[in-house]
C-alpha cells in the first residue's frame, strides 16, 4: 500500500470527527490547521481583531471589483476574494462578533475622489488598524494616516479620514494597492 494512502486511511476517523462536531463548537485543530473554515466557524476561532485580520488576510485574496461594489463579511469570505471595502467589513463583522469595536474608515488625499478603506477599532484600550488584513497598533488616527498614505503611495498633501457613511455619499472611489508582503514600519 502506498503511504499517501496509509496516511489517508489513518487520518480518517479524525477528518470526520473535525467535521462532525455539534454546531456552536470551535472547529477541532485539524480542521483549523488544514481545512477550510465557514464563516460561522472562523467567527467561533477568532478572539482578537489581530486574528480577524490573520484571517482575513490567509482566506480573502485580494481582487478589485468593477464599479466599487461593496459586499458584507459573509459574502466576500464565501468568495473568498474581495478588495479593500471587502476585506475591512469582514474584519469589522469578525470584532464585533467577538464584543470588540470596530468601523470602516475611507482614508484618502484631501484633494482626491479616491481612497482606501480600511478597518479601525479599540480593543483592551489600544488602537487598531487593519489593511487589507495587514493588522497594525497605533496610537491616533493621525498615526493611521501615516501608515496608510506609506502604504498607497500618497506623498503629498493632506489626508483625510472620512467614516464609511460620508465617504459613499461624496461618491469616494474606494480603490487599493494589491497588498504586498512587506510590511509597513511606523515611526
Amino acid at each position: 500500500m502506498h503511504i499517501a494512502a496509509m496516511l489517508i486511511l489513518t487520518m480518517a476517523p479524525w477528518m470526520s470527527m473535525a467535521s462532525d462536531e455539534a454546531p456552536g463548537n470551535k472547529p477541532g485543530w485539524f480542521k483549523r490547521a488544514f481545512g477550510n473554515l465557514s464563516w460561522n466557524e472562523i467567527q467561533l476561532v477568532v478572539d482578537t481583531p489581530r486574528e480577524a485580520s490573520a484571517a482575513v488576510r490567509q482566506n480573502i485574496r485580494y481582487a478589485e471589483d468593477l464599479g466599487d461594489t461593496w459586499t458584507g463579511g459573509e459574502e466576500t469570505w464565501n468568495r473568498g476574494s474581495g478588495d479593500c471595502e471587502d476585506m475591512a467589513a469582514a474584519v469589522v463583522e469578525m470584532v464585533h462578533k467577538v464584543g470588540g469595536e470596530a468601523s470602516i474608515v475611507v482614508f484618502r488625499p484631501e484633494n482626491s475622489g479616491a481612497g482606501h478603506a480600511v478597518a479601525i477599532g479599540t480593543w483592551q484600550g489600544r488602537q487598531w488598524v487593519s489593511s487589507n488584513g495587514f493588522y497594525y497598533s497605533v496610537k491616533s488616527l493621525d498615526q493611521a494616516k501615516t501608515l496608510v498614505a506609506r502604504e498607497m503611495g500618497w506623498r503629498h498633501g493632506l489626508i483625510v479620514a472620512e467614516p464609511v457613511d460620508t465617504a459613499r455619499m461624496a461618491n469616494t472611489t474606494v480603490a487599493s494597492r494589491q497588498p504586498s508582503s512587506v510590511r509597513i514600519m511606523l515611526p
